[in-house]
């Protein structure tokens, strides 16, 4: 399975000189080969220096960032006895990584001091889907099949709360003071919990279809959900109102990524492309087309380049490159 870097020489903001960096002989792309199966998560550490990806191979790898080259060498991360569902880095530390499985458990690593060995290994109720840490770095919250919410507190490696959606709990996402957990639902809420407690204090319907994807830009001031009805939203986080859409797509949103100045926003689907709109003014700038359907998108934390991790395993592609 594949990872591709997408890189743009970009020297300013404007909404003209996006659409011809965004395409053409300015775009530069790299293709990363490393898992045996399908990649499903990627992300990037705090300080943009390391990324890691997971897959259905039931490993994690952490890759080195180079922005000629996009990566020169990696770590496989092995222990997972399930399929490695998503992955995400601690905020206050860019050498700690935690993995979530559907084997059950949480697996965190250092890529400093045990590189290629889980340092902590947690049990949890379910078969493991989504995971994100909190901005404090105290907390990670692990979504399951179960649509059961858990809030780890990383210091003594224990869950501290819990909470039984009332329906399907797809992404979640913290809120940039670390107060709040925002949940995606299968029937178009957003539910909004405080933290650590996990006390249920809003709901918001945000589309009419099941929501997959949630993340907050870079600023706080904005969030993106993504949904099954082929629209990404994008709304006021302080006063949780629905500012516009972004529309183009014609499949469900798996997932969606702020650039690291929070003007661009990009989404995928099962469509082999890539969508960046301009955040301010929801004009759609570029589809960068990938030759696949796409699993997952993120952008560099702090340069103009994104990642994305292809919805293709190993043997399907030399199938594909044997019937071709």
């Amino acid at each position: 399975a594949s990872l591709h870097f997408f890189l743009f020489p970009m020297s300013t903001w404007s909404i003209s000189q996006a659409k011809r960096n965004f395409s053409g002989e300015n775009l530069k792309s790299v293709e990363i080969q490393g898992h045996k199966r399908k990649v499903l998560t990627i992300a990037w550490n705090s300080t943009g220096t390391r990324f890691a990806s997971g897959s259905s191979d039931k490993t994690a790898k952490i890759w080195t960032f180079d922005p000629v080259r996009g990566s020169t060498k990696d770590i496989e991360l092995a222990g997972h006895t399930g399929s490695v569902d998503q992955v995400s880095w601690n905020p206050q530390n860019p050498d700690q990584l935690a993995t979530c499985s559907s084997d059950k458990t949480v697996r965190l690593w250092d890529a400093k001091i045990s590189p290629g060995k889980s340092t902590d290994v947690i049990n949890t109720p379910g078969e493991n889907l989504n995971l994100c840490w909190s901005l404090d770095g105290k907390y990670i919250a692990v979504g399951n099949n179960e649509d059961t919410v858990c809030i780890i507190e990383v210091e003594s490696k224990q869950i501290v709360s819990k909470y039984k959606g009332s329906g399907e709990v797809n992404e979640m996402a913290w809120n940039k003071t670390g107060e709040y957990l925002y949940l995606t639902t299968g029937v178009g809420k957003i539910d909004v919990l405080k933290c650590p407690e996990l006390k249920l204090v809003h709901s918001q319907y945000a589309h009419g279809s099941n929501l997959y994807s949630i993340e907050f830009d870079p600023t706080g001031r904005y969030f993106a959900v993504g949904s099954a009805d082929s629209l990404v939203s994008l709304w006021d986080s302080k006063n949780t109102i629905c500012l516009r859409t972004f529309a183009n797509m014609d499949f469900p949103i798996r997932s969606t990524s702020f650039s690291s100045g929070g003007c661009f926003i990009a989404a995928v689907s099962e469509s082999p492309s890539v969508f960046i709109w301009d955040v301010e003014s929801g004009e759609h700038i570029v589809s960068v087309e990938c030759g696949q359907p796409i699993n997952m998108v993120a952008f560099h934390p702090k340069e103009l380049c994104f990642v994305v991790a292809l919805d293709a395993d190993k043997e399907s592609r030399e199938k594909g490159a044997k019937e071709g």
